[in-house]
């Protein structure tokens, strides 16, 4: 039953079974015919009443309908059923094939919406190496396993096509060929097995290599400045070795089973010859389409092997896929098809909010009270664990309060369609992520605002204007795989523009200056302070010299507010915040 549930996943699949249906019926009628057609060759005045049933059906069907069954006619009605045959064959393939490549897209499409459409605290926790590898590679592992099945089934049908009409032709033979076969799947048993196993374990090692080279190529620069090359290399190779050996193992085990199958049919071949010759005396007309038979059913049955062999290699990627999509559905994200917040000019507002992770004892935030109003420029700052990060992921609706009340423009933020939240928000991180392509391409992505003058008065306002206007492709300037053309000030100063761009209400600055040097990160400030006020910008900072032209800044400890006030207010106060600025200028 479970693999019957595997193939109905196949789009289209009753199609392709039906397809295999005909296809076997069609061959089968093909090798009908080759039975009168023998014995004309083996005997001219032999006469067809001696044929077996259903093969001496075809010249009285021929007859009926006013044809000549000579032996130009038989042979020329061979060939069309045996050519409409394996065109059918051909066809229902052509099919398999797209269905094959729908479902993969399905497949692959299905699980990256999936991933994507997952909480936040599920997808913090992801490795985005094993996911990758689970979606391109496992995917595609996983759909040939399915297809190996289905046509696992075809090559079935046919099989027991053909072993039918050799039961017909003689089931003293056919009694040797069915032993002969029997003994073939018991010898390939224990491969099978074996290849299963190794098919599993090739999974979590592709898996686990995959991750690895994801990890190091993103610290390739660290490696190379660092010289840490042949330590790298030294940690890949052995994941390496160990994928190839189970690949090998998979393919020497295939190559085992094809061995043994062809030997041991071989020898059927020669002890069927020597029995219908040497003692049950079958006419030559029925043995040679009996041989016939055997000849066409050996490779058939070799790929039937074949196919099993490829579906136990692969099967194990199903399983990884699955539980990718269903972990993933587990954690999915509840977007509330709630108000729509179409203009954001109201305040944000904190009541008594705890956050607690999921499987922590720890609360990030604890009783927190506060109020952020319409176009103000706000800050957190504080020690690494004080809940900044937490706080700002409240705000974009990556987390929801444990307790608490969040109120967003004066309505509750569990109310508010999040879509349409986010749609209001400019993000501004520390690692600020660009994709490869030109420099408008990583500017307006997800927007329609295709306008060359609003996307330069944003470069303007970032301070970026002049320096991209120099380029010799200006904006169409490809900027490379996450900005590597670009400085770590061009960068942030690109990410700000790209968020302004969006026209947002709120513009979120997370860290944003942590990785500037002392020139990039001036330019930075004096970019936020040139637009101070025309939106509501809160600010998560570890240097205290980018938010000091803060409105409001707020010093947290263990989840809480422990100061606040404008800095230079919290300066005169000679606290917490006072003795954090101290230990940064010494």
């Amino acid at each position: 039953m479970q693999k019957i549930a595997l193939i109905k996943r196949v789009p289209g699949y009753k199609s392709i079974i039906l397809l295999i249906l005909l296809s076997g019926f069609a061959e089968g009628f093909g090798i009908s015919t080759l039975v009168p057609v023998v014995s004309y060759l083996t005997s001219a005045t032999q006469s067809l009443s001696t044929i077996p049933s259903p093969f001496n059906k075809l010249v009285p069907a021929l007859i009926s309908i006013g044809i000549d069954p000579s032996f130009e006619v038989l042979l020329a009605l061979t060939l069309l059923l045996m050519v409409l045959s394996f065109a059918m064959v051909y066809y229902q393939q052509c099919v398999a094939a797209m269905a094959q490549l729908k479902f993969l897209e399905k497949l692959r499409g299905d699980a990256v919406e999936s991933l994507f459409n997952s909480n936040w605290p599920y997808l913090a926790k992801v490795s985005s190496g094993q996911s990758s590898n689970t979606i391109i590679t496992e995917s595609e592992r996983g759909v040939e396993a399915i297809m190996a099945l289905i046509n696992l089934l075809a090559n079935a049908f046919l099989l027991l096509v053909y072993m039918t009409f050799a039961m017909l032709l003689s089931w003293k033979l056919f009694l040797i060929a069915g032993i002969t076969i029997f003994s073939a799947a018991i010898f390939g048993r224990r491969l099978i097995r074996k290849v299963r196993e190794t098919g599993k374990s090739r999974v979590d090692m592709n898996s686990k290599y995959h991750l690895k080279l994801v990890e190091y190529i993103r610290a390739i620069k660290l490696v190379k400045a660092t010289s840490l090359k042949g330590e790298v290399l030294s940690r890949l190779a052995g994941p390496n070795r160990e994928t190839a050996h189970s690949l090998k193992e998979i393919i020497i085990s295939s190559a085992r089973m094809r061995f043994e199958l062809q030997s041991i049919i071989s020898i059927a071949m020669v002890l069927i010859l020597y029995v219908a010759i040497k003692y049950l005396s079958i006419q030559v007309s029925k043995l040679l389409v009996f041989m016939y038979i055997v000849m066409r059913l050996a490779p058939k049955f070799s790929t039937l092997q074949g196919q099993y062999h490829s579906f136990s290699a692969h099967y194990p990627a199903i399983s990884i896929l699955d539980n990718l999509l269903q972990d993933t559905i587990e954690n999915k994200e509840s977007l509330i098809k709630g108000t729509k917040l179409k203009e954001f000019n109201g305040n944000i507002e904190f009541k008594n909010i705890s956050y607690q992770y999921p499987n922590t004892q720890f609360k990030s935030l604890r009783n927190l009270s506060f109020k952020i109003q319409n176009k103000q420029f706000i800050a957190f700052v504080g020690k690494s664990g004080s809940g900044k990060t937490t706080l700002i992921d409240m705000i974009m609706g990556l987390l929801r309060p444990s307790y608490g009340e969040l109120l967003i423009a004066g309505q509750n933020a569990e109310l508010l369609d999040l879509e349409s939240l986010r749609e209001h928000i400019g993000l501004v991180s520390q690692d600020s992520h660009f994709f490869t392509g030109t420099i408008q391409d990583n500017l307006t992505i997800g927007t329609q605002l295709k306008d060359e003058k609003h996307i330069l008065n944003c470069l303007e306002v970032a301070q970026l204007k002049k320096f991209v206007t120099s380029l010799p492709l200006g904006l169409n300037t490809i900027i490379g795989e996450g900005g590597i053309n670009l400085s770590g000030g061009q960068n942030q100063r690109l990410a700000i523009a790209r968020a302004l761009i969006r026209k947002p209400s709120i513009l979120i600055l997370d860290e944003a200056t942590s990785s500037l040097d002392k020139e990039s990160e001036y330019d930075f400030q004096s970019a936020i302070e040139k637009i101070a006020h025309n939106y509501t910008i809160i600010a998560v900072a570890h240097k205290i010299e980018t938010i000091k032209h803060a409105d409001s800044i707020y010093f947290m400890q263990e989840g809480q507010i422990a100061e606040s006030g404008s800095y230079k207010e919290l300066m005169e106060k000679a606290g917490a915040f006072f003795d954090l600025q101290s230990s940064y200028n010494r």
